[in-house]
């Protein structure tokens, strides 16, 4: 259910983004990505790909850890073999941009994780802070009340 919520937060704050829901399946190497989508212009693309890491009521202050960038990293790799591949049968000519998102309700990041954001330099990290409704582990609705994107400086490598 988080999943989906969220591409439905992503289209509200960004209409020019279109989410599949669900996600491509089996065409994404081993990868199962929560979040997939597209954002066209006139003459390039940007897919977007999304990892979404929920924790627990509570444990929010489990800080973003460098393994979970390093998980979107790989779903994004992936990704990008599956639209090479389709772009080729296509033959389109469209040139295509990554977008990678982390979306998650930790209220903090770790040194080490910030770090690999700042310096990554094939991709566009971003995260996305949620904020979810309190009492949503034991009620049928998990509602997002608000998100907030957390900006990081990018330094040369």
């Amino acid at each position: 259910a988080f999943e989906s919520k969220v591409a439905l937060w992503l289209q509200d704050d960004d209409p020019s983004l279109r989410c599949i829901t669900p996600p491509p399946e089996g065409k994404v190497g081993n990868e199962q990505i929560d979040v997939y989508g597209y954002r066209d212009e006139n003459t390039s693309k940007t897919v977007v790909i999304g990892e979404c890491k929920l924790r627990r009521e509570g444990n929010e202050t489990k800080r973003i850890a460098v393994e979970e960038i390093q998980q979107l990293r790989r779903k994004v790799i992936a990704a990008r073999k599956y639209e090479e591949v389709k772009r080729f049968l296509s033959r389109d000519g469209i040139s295509v941009e990554y977008e990678e998102i982390l979306i998650n309700n930790a209220i903090d990041i770790d040194d080490q994780a910030q770090r690999l954001i700042e310096s990554e330099t094939d991709f566009k990290i971003r995260v996305l802070h949620v904020t979810i409704k309190k009492g949503w582990e034991t009620s049928d609705e998990l509602c997002i009340i608000q998100g907030r994107w957390w900006n990081f400086p990018k330094h040369s490598v």
